[in-house]
């Protein structure tokens, strides 16, 4: 389990399934001193450059690139500036020229080149990740600044003095910063920052955010404020809890700086939901009614929403179920009077949750579906990963068995996607418990130890408690 969370993706996304391409990128790990065997498995010692191709690959791909001439080759670079995945019209945009055009040269490149292939009308893809890696690499460093400072501003066309959208923002911001512009990143910073922890892999967003935070240590602590709290949710999925702890000192810090009581209520309702995460339900109780006074002081009715649910979850944890559903209900009220559409859904889920102890089973599964279709209308993986599992919890108990595994199997390919141990851990454990329930004992073991060794990864002691 641990070498997974560590190469993981890491592999993944050099040799996209090609096991020959895994094995060089192994070698190369080791050669360079990056991998190390330990007793429980394989670990990094350092963060591996998002650009490392085994040299092997490199040597093939630039034999393949030897035959192209310089406007293919050219149009192949500034694609590769974009990523793996680029939309036609953003690279006609950046080479001035019509989009008819290029299109004819990007089919070239598909159908006589095979370097590409076509994955939507206006979108296209390198075939494989290390071609445009070793494009990417072959580019001067500043040819590859002005390019990503060209991008940026051709993305931004388009909305002039309006707000982009937060995919948007997050592809902005990236080009932002690789184009030296760190100057210009505090306006798109909060948006960037929550798309990026919602869509991509945790330990990519990690290394994203903590270059956003950089970029932005001289901006408005609000600004600052609200990119602490998104690393304090990828820190979460990453069980690094020492350094959730941290970043919520320094979010507190920001918030006081700002003179801003409801951020301030924001960072103690999250130290709050640390707390509960850890098994300190005294303590997280106590934070989500200091938080939950601090909100209602500042008017910050989002805030007010979540401190009460977090108290609904403490009190749940105690048995008091009633008192947890008077929370978690005036959450939802409160939430869909603001329009909190993620709010809404968090609400339903936990209410799905808490409804069958109070005689209302009926409503819960209805609960929970809405819910989910909530996160899926988001595209909020996380959320849609939780709903998943939760639902499979609920088909368990009504003894639809091999309905709650399929369940359990979703969340856990979406959870295995964005890296995040806890969303792993519990569809992992409920998978083992099916298993077991339909008779096969050496499935369900093993998912059970699997289940616990994230719990104790993430040191979440909720996990292992259950």
């Amino acid at each position: 389990q641990k070498t997974v969370h560590a190469l993981g993706d890491l592999l993944y996304r050099r040799s996209e399934g090609n096991p020959q391409i895994v094995l060089e990128v192994l070698a190369q790990l080791q050669a360079t001193g990056a991998l190390e065997v330990e007793e429980d498995g394989l670990t990094l010692t350092r963060e591996v450059g998002l650009f490392e191709v085994p040299s092997k690959v490199v040597q093939l791909i630039h034999f393949k690139l030897a035959n192209l001439d310089e406007e293919l080759r050219e149009t192949l670079e500034t694609a590769a500036i974009l990523g793996h995945e680029f939309q036609a019209s953003t690279v006609a945009k950046m080479l001035e020229e019509r989009r008819i055009k290029l299109l004819k040269r990007l089919a070239l490149l598909e159908r006589k080149y095979r370097l590409l292939r076509s994955s939507g009308k206006d979108s296209f893809r390198f075939a494989t990740r290390q071609i445009s890696e070793v494009l990417y690499q072959g580019i001067s460093p500043d040819l590859r600044s002005e390019y990503h400072s060209l991008a940026a501003d051709t993305m931004l066309e388009d909305y002039e003095d309006e707000t982009p959208p937060a995919a948007v923002a997050f592809q902005v911001v990236r080009h932002l910063i690789a184009g030296e512009r760190a100057d210009e990143v505090a306006p798109l910073a909060e948006a960037a920052s929550r798309h990026a922890v919602g869509h991509y892999h945790a330990t990519y967003v990690a290394a994203f955010l903590e270059r956003v935070a950089k970029a932005i240590q001289d901006a408005d602590p609000a600004i600052r404020f609200d990119v602490c709290r998104r690393q304090w949710d990828n820190y979460g999925a990453l069980g690094r809890r020492q350094d959730q702890v941290a970043i919520l000192e320094k979010a507190y810090e920001l918030a006081e700086e700002a003179g801003d009581a409801g951020r301030q209520a924001r960072a103690i309702c999250l130290q709050g939901v640390t707390d509960w995460g850890t098994g300190n339900h005294d303590d997280a109780y106590a934070k989500a009614e200091r938080a939950l006074a601090l909100a209602r002081e500042s008017g910050s009715r989002k805030w007010e929403a979540n401190a009460l649910h977090t108290m609904g979850a403490v009190v749940r944890h105690w048995g008091d179920f009633e008192t947890c559903a008077v929370h978690w209900r005036e959450a939802l009220a409160i939430r869909r009077e603001i329009g909190d559409r993620h709010g809404e859904g968090r609400s339903l889920a936990s209410l799905g949750y808490v409804m069958p102890e109070l005689g209302e089973s009926e409503g819960a599964m209805e609960a929970k579906e809405e819910a989910l279709a909530i996160f899926r209308e988001l595209g909020d993986l996380r959320g849609e990963c939780a709903m998943l599992n939760n639902l499979g919890n609920m088909l368990f108990d009504e003894r639809r068995i091999e309905e709650a595994t399929e369940r359990f199997q979703q969340a856990i390919r979406i959870a295995q996607r964005l890296g995040s141990l806890i969303a792993e851990g519990h569809p992992t454990c409920n998978l083992g418990r099916a298993y077991a329930t339909l008779g096969y004992e050496m499935p369900a073991r093993e998912c059970l130890e699997r289940a616990l060794t994230i719990f104790r990864q993430a040191r979440a002691q909720n996990g292992v408690v259950d």
